[in-house]
């Protein structure tokens, strides 16, 4: 007997080394993924971001999970991961506040992997659901609340336990990270990321470069509530499509505010531009045949002048033969034919010089229509800049050289679609960073007085700004990129 407690005894403290050499193994993973490049760093809060809370699961007085959410409505509706939720009989709700606010489950959709939940004292502001689905065009970024350290695993003997294998962690600042679409699109109504999240990103929105939802993050189809359970870190992860958030939320009767029109990605924003230029071309073109046809009628009218002219000239004429053979007694005839003459000379003279004004003008507006459609017509190489952004991701823009040349100021450069043409969305780029002109057939670039500033081949630049050429590496706060210009200097 003694010797089977020592045996139960020796097998105790066996299990015990081996789980303090797993949990050495698992905080070496968590270590390098720490030091990871890829790992999210502290931004700037965005306005989107407001609506971000993070969802904790208890039963009883033990926290089972942690995840995130995303308020959708004025009156505090949540939308989330249903797995969250397994096995818990309460649901918290934290905002920025950090204060926990009670929460309702509307509706638990576990084929979908959705729910819905509501709070009444939840005052966050709603994020705006977006009117297109996701396209290989979109910029895409999530937010929520997850550490990109492996959690600590339980120590439990019983296998058979439903309470999760890692200790839920309540975390007091949000996480951010940009995405890149892992494929064409949604199939199923689901799509795929290459991002780098931890286990509390799930539930995250994603959202597109004007801030409005595009769907959530969902583990992968083939992940089990079990695996689910264990400490991991998501490196690429599943988004449920907007178009399945919304007939859930429409099946609960929920109304979201939804945005007014579709958010365009850089590239369709250039393709608009270019067709408001060809706009502005045509209606050149046009002023133009107006104006050939308004100095072609002058021409006829000028034309008809003259011959009328020509009449009374010659009536004029046969009027003082006549008199002039009337001889002496006719001179008072001959007198007032002579003022009648002078008249009409003056008539014709007042005549001609209306024209002459009328020509001269309208040559005037066919030549500043010509200046139009030369400025609208003029042509300089078309400028590409490729690099990375501040976080090592692949950024390339183009810069259109007719643009350029039709903007006497040139274009601004900078993160804000309202105040800027040219626009790069990173963080570390101001709203109004720097301008592009063209000077003497030579591109040239000034700083705005951007926080992160302006280099050129590692020079900065300022106010009176410098000359760049094909090959120059231009920094844009972190964003560095290679200009080249296609058929140009």
């Amino acid at each position: 007997m003694v010797t089977s407690n020592k045996v139960f005894y020796f097998c105790v403290q066996l299990n015990k080394c081996l789980f303090c050499l797993l949990f050495s193994l698992l905080f070496s993973v968590s270590s390098a993924f720490a030091n990871n490049p890829t790992k999210t760093t502290d931004q700037p809060v965005k306005q989107w971001a407001d609506s971000v809370v993070q969802v904790l699961a208890y039963k009883g007085d033990q926290l089972l999970n942690q995840g995130s959410g995303v308020v959708v409505t004025t009156d505090g509706v949540v939308i989330t991961s249903a797995h969250l939720l397994a096995y818990a009989d309460r649901v918290v709700l934290q905002g920025d506040d950090s204060l926990n606010k009670s929460a309702a489950i509307i509706s638990k959709n576990e084929v979908t992997d959705l729910a819905i939940l509501r709070s009444s004292t939840l005052q966050q502001e709603p994020v705006k659901i977006a009117l297109n689905s996701v396209s290989n065009n979109d910029s895409l970024e999530i937010a929520g609340y997850w550490s990109l350290s492996i959690e600590k695993a339980r120590g439990s003997f019983f296998s058979f336990s439903k309470r999760p294998k890692f200790v839920a962690s309540e975390l007091h600042n949000k996480s951010f990270a940009k995405a890149l679409l892992n494929g064409s699109g949604a199939i199923d109504g689901r799509y795929s990321l290459i991002a780098s999240i931890g286990r509390g990103g799930y539930g995250a929105p994603v959202v597109n470069r004007c801030g409005e939802l595009l769907g959530i993050v969902s583990p992968k189809r083939e992940m089990t509530l079990k695996q689910l359970w264990k400490p991991h870190l998501p490196t690429g992860v599943e988004v449920i499509d907007i178009s399945i958030l919304t007939a859930e939320l429409s099946a609960s009767n929920i109304v979201t505010k939804v945005a007014d029109k579709p958010c365009l990605s850089a590239i369709e924003q250039q393709a608009q531009a270019q067709i408001k230029q060809q706009a502005q071309i045509n209606k050149a073109k046009k002023k133009i045949k107006e104006a050939e046809k308004q100095v072609e009628k002058e021409k006829q009218a000028r034309k008809e002048a003259e011959k009328g002219r020509s009449d009374i000239t010659e009536i004029v004429s046969n009027i003082n033969t006549k008199a002039e053979s009337l001889g002496t007694e006719n001179i008072e005839i001959k007198e007032d034919n002579k003022i009648l003459f002078w008249s009409v000379v003056g008539a014709i003279a007042v005549a001609i010089f209306i024209i002459l004004l009328l020509l001269i003008n309208k040559k005037k507006s066919s030549r500043l229509a010509k200046e139009e459609l030369k400025a609208a017509t003029a042509s300089f190489g078309d400028c590409r800049f490729e690099g990375v952004d501040s976080s090592g991701a692949p950024v390339a823009f183009i810069v259109l050289g007719k643009d350029l040349m039709q903007r006497k100021k040139g274009l601004v450069v900078g993160r804000n679609p309202d105040l800027s043409q040219v626009v790069i969305a990173d963080d570390t780029v101001s709203r109004e960073h720097a301008r592009l002109f063209v000077k003497d057939n030579r591109l040239n670039i000034i700083d705005l007085g951007s926080t992160g500033g302006t280099q050129v081949n590692k020079q900065p630049v300022g106010p009176e700004g410098l000359i760049i050429i094909a090959g120059d590496i231009v920094e844009f706060g972190e964003v560095r990129c290679t200009l080249s210009i296609l058929g140009g200097i």
